[in-house]
């Protein structure tokens, strides 16, 4: 978990990065697919989206799946609907502490910066993606990156039998479950390497007290 505090060489941070790679396997490559992941790991995940689309365009750059060539970017943004939790409390100990999120903009909220502080990491984030003129609205579950309430593009205009509606709608939920992927793989490659400790956790960690004194 991306604790506030400032973490030295040899602290649970490395101790993370070897669980991952124990989960994964040596030597996985970070197209690894999705599925039963460590909780704690999509919870990363969904926190490393949500400092993004903050701190950035919220733009991404997603390769080709089949080609490997850049394709369109991917432009994210979090709507209303966001849940944190904590780590599972030791056996005998009380509930590990849940907050909801559903009002207004509840990840620039004061709520959201305090949980974040306290060491809670999203357990389920909804997002707007976009790419191009289409539109994806969905809920993420870090614990499985199942997607869940998925509103994909309209069919286009010739689109006129119910078979052709059908096959753009699966079609729309295809290329929304590729984008998570590619979104997914991108996060690994910086986890897993020099980018995390040296770039990312600390921008995380200024992002999480700039919210909390409503800087961000």
């Amino acid at each position: 978990m991306i604790m506030p505090r400032d973490e030295s060489s040899g602290s649970p941070l490395d101790d993370r990065k070897n669980r991952i790679k124990e989960a994964l396997g040596e030597g996985a490559e970070p197209e690894t697919p999705i599925g039963g992941i460590a909780p704690w790991l999509g919870g990363e995940f969904l926190l490393w989206l949500w400092w993004q689309a903050e701190t950035t365009d919220g733009t991404f750059d997603l390769p080709d799946r089949a080609s490997g060539e850049p394709s369109e970017p991917v432009a994210l943004m979090l709507e209303e609907g966001l849940t944190l939790a904590g780590e599972p409390p030791a056996e005998g100990a009380g509930g590990c502490g849940v907050a909801s999120l559903r009002i207004g903009a509840p990840a620039a909220s004061a709520e959201a910066a305090a949980a974040l502080l306290t060491g809670k990491l999203p357990k389920r984030m909804r997002l707007l993606l976009a790419r191009g003129e289409r539109q994806w609205s969905l809920s993420l579950n870090a614990e499985t990156l199942d997607l869940a309430s998925v509103k994909v593009p309209p069919p286009g205009a010739d689109a006129t039998e119910p078979e052709d509606v059908l096959m753009e709608r699966l079609s729309g939920f295809a290329e929304a479950r590729e984008i998570i992927e590619g979104l997914y793989a991108g996060f690994l490659g910086r986890r897993l390497g020099p980018p995390w400790e040296g770039e990312d956790v600390p921008g995380i960690r200024r992002w999480m007290h700039d919210k909390a004194a409503g800087v961000a």
